[in-house]
């Protein structure tokens, strides 16, 4: 269980850290959801995707490169290259986003007449490209040494005090402004949290090796971009900021479809990269995250299929339930990129950067031809089915590649079994949610849960691997929750193939 101990503790900080920024970012968004019309979402929206489009440009490619490196250097004992090539990364990427953001400043007369944007705005704009690099670096530090930990603290600080800013500022009548002097104070709070954690001093820097790592992401990420901000960004030169900050919404409410395999995909990535040329280990690894990704991720999807405008009016207001039939699309696409990001960081950690930078460049390509074939014509279902085709191809090109390249083994037995658990959910939740006029919700999606879980033990979904992986889990927590896990490893025990 060595590597597997280490999986699970950094999946289980992963979660700790996922949890707190989405309870975070859930609460911030549905503060402009419930106090801000969609124009003004859409306005904010704008401002916040033109910086995250631009802060991946701006960042070389360096912290991903530093995230795969660091765990090497750890392992060999090079900490003066660690200490090295933090600062200079720091600093390289700190330029180069000083000059993207000065040209945004200088051409906004030019930009303004494509995307609406006020010169005031292109000055935030910057800012949130300067904060939001630093803020990528200090997490490549700290994720590549598998200080998890680190992370949670610094994230929940940073949700909380996002939050905790943005809302008088709403309410003060910021509009807008409001969430983006929220995210710039939390990101500076953070960056002093973290500041304290990283090493001083010198060291030794091996840019060859860097550079080598860094441009494929930095060509990833054109993909990356065109992924997560191009349809918004589209949406803003084609459409109306009502119409963004619709799809933001539905954007953000859908995402959590995608976190849980990216959780277990960035678990994963530390131990991977570490032993990148020993084949049954890496195979088995994907295998299993594989697995629990589809597992765990299916059950949401199926609530945002059965469920879409309960989930609308409970994180927001019935102004948005106009973008419920581009709910379920999204959160499809999701689940194809959550499970290709799966994919994807095995091929990086194994070295294969080229493909897993072709993958994101494949998905952001067809996000961009579809969006500006389909929004046109059909509006925010045309950018909600755009997204869809790109999360699709995505997902077929890398599971191709893992194939062909590593001959890696995939669940297909037990992904049968939990279709067939899926179904029985979808099948019961519908039926008990008509028949209760949808005023039961809550309930249904819990007993429909248990059946979930249920069909999963009849039909011997569960293995010796899991019963290790949970009492492993068991030893995490308190000794008062041992009960708990040794009813539920009792049931599997009857159950398990």
């Amino acid at each position: 269980m060595g590597n597997a101990s280490k999986i699970i503790s950094n999946t289980f900080y992963l979660f700790l850290d996922w949890a707190a920024l989405t309870a975070g970012g859930y609460i911030y968004w549905i503060l402009m959801g419930k106090l801000l019309s969609p124009g003004e979402v859409g306005h904010f929206s704008t401002i916040y995707n033109i910086a995250m489009f631009l802060v991946s440009f701006a960042g070389l490619g360096i912290n991903i490169a530093i995230t795969k490196l660091f765990p090497y250097y750890e392992k060999n004992r090079q900490h003066e290259k660690i200490t090295g090539s933090l600062w200079w990364g720091a600093k390289i990427t700190s330029a180069s986003c000083v000059v993207i953001g000065l040209l945004i400043v200088v051409l906004n007369p030019l930009i303004s007449k494509v995307v609406q944007i006020a010169p005031s705005d292109a000055w935030l704009i910057f800012l949130m490209i300067f904060v939001t690099n630093l803020l990528y670096i200090t997490n490549g530090y700290l994720y590549g040494l598998q200080k998890i930990k680190s992370i949670f603290f610094s994230d929940a600080a940073l949700s909380i005090s996002k939050v905790a800013i943005t809302l008088p500022l709403i309410v003060l009548g910021y509009s807008y402004l409001g969430p983006v002097y929220g995210f710039l104070a939390a990101s500076l709070i953070t960056l002093g949290i973290r500041y304290r954690l990283m090493p001083r001093g010198k060291g030794t820097v091996d840019k060859e090796r860097i550079w080598f790592y860094s441009m494929p992401v930095l060509v990833s990420n054109i993909g990356s971009m065109l992924i997560n901000q191009g349809s918004i960004v589209i949406l803003s030169v084609l459409s109306t900021a009502s119409s963004v900050g619709l799809f933001s919404l539905m954007f953000f409410l859908s995402s959590p479809v995608r976190m849980i395999p990216q959780l277990i995909s960035f678990g994963t990535f530390p131990i991977t990269s570490q032993q990148p040329d020993d084949k049954s280990s890496v195979n088995r690894i994907f295998f299993y995250g594989t697995r629990y990704s589809i597992v765990l991720t299916l059950p949401i999807l199926a609530v945002v299929l059965v469920f879409p405008g309960q989930l609308i009016l409970l994180l927001s207001s019935n102004q948005y339930l106009a973008a419920a039939n581009i709910l379920v699309p999204i959160a499809a696409a999701y689940l194809f990129i959550g499970l290709a990001t799966v994919f994807i960081n095995t091929l990086y950690a194994t070295g294969r950067v080229a493909e897993s930078r072709n993958a994101n460049l494949i998905g952001g390509f067809v996000n961009l031809v579809f969006s500006l074939a389909l929004i046109p014509a059909m509006g925010l279902p045309g950018a909600a089915l755009a997204f869809l085709a790109c999360g699709f191809s995505m997902f077929f090109y890398s599971a191709w590649k893992m194939y062909r390249r590593l001959k890696a083994p995939f669940p297909i037995r037990d992904t049968l079994k939990i279709s067939l658990s899926l179904l029985s959910f979808i099948v019961f939740s519908s039926i008990f949610n008509g028949l209760t006029g949808g005023g039961y919700w809550m309930a249904v999606i819990l007993a429909g849960t248990v059946l979930y879980g249920a069909v999963l033990l009849a039909t011997k979904f569960f293995n010796e691997t899991d019963v290790r992986m949970i009492n492993y889990i068991k030893s995490r927590f308190p000794k008062f929750t041992h009960p708990f896990f040794d009813r539920v490893l009792n049931l599997i025990s009857h159950f398990s193939s």
